[in-house]
């Protein structure tokens, strides 16, 4: 019988072709991809998940803006809204300076106690 070798992170597994125990030999196989299958689970809840949520919470975050908050855009400008559009929202750093942003730039919404 042909010994076929999978070749997996470092480890190479070989086995034995085995006919005739079909359900074994299923079994065999599904327990070979146990730990890839569980990489791809480790990988989803390390990053992935944590990712999604970080992204969900940064567009309410955007999405929730209203007149008068003050914010730090991502290129770390600080201002404070001063008019909302759909896409866009202006900014005033000083006085008579207004400064028209996308939305996604956007940073954070800074509290006046930080």
């Amino acid at each position: 019988m042909a010994c076929p070798s999978l070749f997996i992170g470092g480890i190479v597994y070989t086995e034995k072709v085995r006919f005739g125990k079909g359900a074994r030999y299923i079994m065999d196989q599904l327990l070979g991809l146990a730990p890839i299958l569980l990489m791809f689970v480790a990988m989803w809840f390390i990053l992935i998940r944590p990712a999604k949520k970080r992204q969900q919470e940064t567009q309410n975050m955007q999405s929730s803006l209203q007149r008068g908050d003050k914010v730090i855009t991502i290129g770390g400008l600080h201002g404070v809204v001063d008019a909302i559009e759909d896409t866009a929202v202006t900014l005033k750093i000083a006085d008579n300076v207004r400064v028209k942003f996308d939305r996604q730039a956007i940073g954070r919404i800074v509290n006046d106690n930080q």
